[in-house]
């Protein structure tokens, strides 16, 4: 087909995006090393695909090493497509349900942060009682405890779990008399 109107556009291209990624890990071995770029969803976005590989190229940019990049996925009926693509482009993400890694594997981590995943996969009011008394075992000390536990409630408003009353640490603040 014969072109109607040639335009000339500016050479310069400017793009400039903040991106904030949910979670970025570098991970160093003896052998090699890696990033590893993660972003939590509890909801539907259309537009997540394209985001990632708009992670991917501002990663690259930024650290000379392509991301392995994940989409955990906390929401309800479908997880995201894990890949992006357009007529030119094929972008691929690996998606995590994480509503079917089973409560064991969260409750067998040594780390407290990765227990209080395991509210995801709690089906009754015993489950989210062996997340709160693993948390207890876990953690170091009474503040991390409490840290912890803060965690766990900004989670379960975030994925509209209703704790019960026993589940919630008392936190006590000092309150200074003048």
């Amino acid at each position: 087909q014969k072109p109607q109107k040639i335009s000339l556009l500016p050479e310069e291209l400017r793009f400039v995006k903040q991106l904030r990624a949910d979670l970025l890990l570098s991970i160093k071995t003896k052998n090699r090393s890696q990033i590893l770029h993660f972003e939590i969803q509890n909801h539907s976005d259309k537009l997540l695909p394209e985001k990632m590989l708009l992670y991917k190229i501002a990663i690259k940019a930024k650290y000379k090493k392509e991301p392995e990049q994940f989409v955990l996925w906390f929401g309800k009926g479908n997880p995201p497509k894990p890949q992006f693509k357009d007529k030119s482009t094929l972008h691929r993400f690996k998606v995590i349900d994480m509503r079917k890694l089973g409560l064991r594997r969260f409750l067998e981590s040594k780390n407290p942060y990765f227990v209080i995943l395991g509210i995801v996969s709690a089906r009754e009011k015993r489950d989210l009682e062996l997340i709160k008394e693993r948390i207890k075992v876990l953690s170091r000390d009474e503040q991390e405890r409490k840290e912890v536990m803060k965690n766990l409630i900004l989670l379960s408003d975030m994925l509209k779990i209703k704790l019960s009353r026993e589940m919630i640490p008392k936190i006590e603040i000092p309150v200074e008399k003048t």
